[in-house]
């Protein structure tokens, strides 16, 4: 839609309707979220599209930065239930429930959230005396509204389609890049080969891509996080288009971290495994496999810092620690890599440590062994494999401010405050680094873009490695 000009024709007709009042375009923002929603029914979507040209603009015409991001992220919250709504499609596929059903109880909704969403708008625009766009007349509003009609028709038709049985839910989708295909080259004709084609190579980096996340042990997982923001590595590979597979001992925290990812729109399935044992993996991986037909990337995140000497820890504590940081990469890497053997493609990321190269000061000999261990096995898949179109990597989170240090680590502190102060001090960029750190530099060595990119380990640290 955006590379085809219907987006644009649409902001051009809201402009031209809002733009006379006090805050134009923040009222035009709120309209056209609620257009778009009932054209692809993705807040994600529509958010991206709306906001790369109107957050610019709002900003440009003197509103506040914070003011027109959140007004676009809150204004598309309707994505998920105007009609035609992907969840919607989705829960009546698999629950036989009436999607015009569905459609017809969110309606009254949709309709008061928008109107609530554009009064507040407007009371915080007449407060902070936001601009007026611009007042048009009425020939210009009829230009713009026949210029927006073939874009303003999508939803209408997709519903009337379904409703008069020409397609159904899974079919409609078909339908609506059909019509967008009609008319970006037919009728807007600003649709070009390049720009479908830059449209086509965005969309298929991510999209449709199956990946596992193991993000649980035997005793504990480690949870990349920041503040509230849990499972960070798990949402960021979803909001990059991937269809994400957590793995996780603990049921609730794979639940819940499909939540989150459902809840913006992405997709996910879960699994409780515990990835210490041969058969539970082996029993997980098919399952992928069957119901997804493949896996294109595999994420390892399992830790456990296990504290105590070589003289203080005892065979089994060891051997638990090993199995946790090492042993469970070699069960999930050995069942996973015919898989992407047989599609000539594949991604492994593992999440090793800084602790692998250095000593970071803390009593866990287990755990820097284990994370040696993780970087030298990466490397040598990555040598092995490199001709079978299959990468891996390894990444070395430094000094960290996620949930396991509060729980592994402070016992090393007088106080929680203590440490933290001076985990903040042992950085050269006077912070610890954050769960979505790792998870962007994951989304990066998990994408096309480092397609050149093999055996490396990727220290994340703030130049915290760099120090003697």
């Amino acid at each position: 839609m955006t590379q085809s000009g219907m987006t644009d024709r649409l902001l051009n007709f809201c402009n031209a309707l809002f733009g006379r009042f006090r805050g134009g375009l923040a009222l035009s923002n709120v309209a056209s979220a609620t257009i778009m929603s009932g054209i692809s029914g993705s807040a994600v979507a529509d958010t991206s599209a709306l906001g790369k040209v109107l957050i610019p603009s709002m900003i440009k015409s003197g509103y506040d930065r914070g003011f027109a991001a959140a007004l676009t992220a809150a204004a598309n919250v309707v994505g998920p239930i105007i009609p035609p709504s992907i969840t919607f499609i989705m829960i009546s596929v698999l629950t036989n429930l009436s999607p015009l059903k569905l459609f017809l109880a969110a309606l009254i909704p949709d309709i008061l959230y928008s109107v609530a969403m554009g009064v507040m708008a407007y009371v915080i625009a007449r407060r902070r005396n936001y601009p007026v766009y611009r007042s048009v007349g009425a020939a210009e509003i009829w230009t713009t509204f026949r210029g927006a009609f073939w874009a303003l028709l999508m939803p209408v038709a997709l519903i009337t389609g379904i409703r008069m049985g020409v397609f159904n839910m899974t079919e409609s989708a078909a339908f609506a890049v059909v019509y967008a295909l009609f008319v970006g080259f037919v009728v807007y004709r600003g649709l070009t080969l390049a720009k479908l084609r830059h449209a086509l190579v965005v969309s298929a980096r991510s999209t449709g891509i199956i990946m596992i996340v193991l993000a649980g042990a035997q005793c504990v997982s480690w949870l990349l996080a920041y503040e509230n923001a849990p499972q960070a590595t798990a949402v960021q590979y979803a909001r990059e288009g991937a269809v994400v597979v957590a793995v996780d001992i603990n049921a609730a925290a794979a639940d819940e971290t499909a939540e989150i990812i459902r809840g913006e729109g992405g997709k996910a399935a879960t699994f409780t495994c515990d990835v210490t044992q041969a058969a539970q993996v082996d029993a997980v991986v098919t399952a992928v496999e069957r119901d997804f037909g493949r896996i294109d990337i595999l994420h390892n995140n399992v830790g456990l810092p296990t504290m105590g000497s070589i003289t203080e820890l005892d065979e089994a504590t060891w051997r638990m620690t090993m199995d946790a940081n090492l042993t469970y990469m070699f069960l999930t890497c050995k069942r996973v890599l015919p898989v992407m053997v047989r599609q000539n493609k594949g991604v492994i990321i593992n999440i090793s440590s800084i602790a692998a190269v250095r000593y970071t000061g803390y009593p866990y000999p287990a755990y820097y062994a284990g994370k040696a261990g993780v970087n030298h096995l990466t490397a040598s898949i990555a040598m092995e494999y490199a001709t079978r179109g299959i990468r891996a990597n390894a990444i070395m989170p430094g000094v960290m401010d996620t949930p396991h240090i509060y729980k592994n680590i402070s016992g090393q502190y007088a106080s929680h405050d203590e440490m933290v102060a001076k985990r903040n001090a042992l950085c050269p960029m006077g912070r610890m680094g954050t769960g979505w750190d790792i998870a962007r530099a994951a989304a990066f060595l998990a994408s096309d873009d480092a397609q050149y990119i093999t055996g490396v380990s990727l220290p994340v640290d703030g130049g915290y490695s760099c120090r003697s």
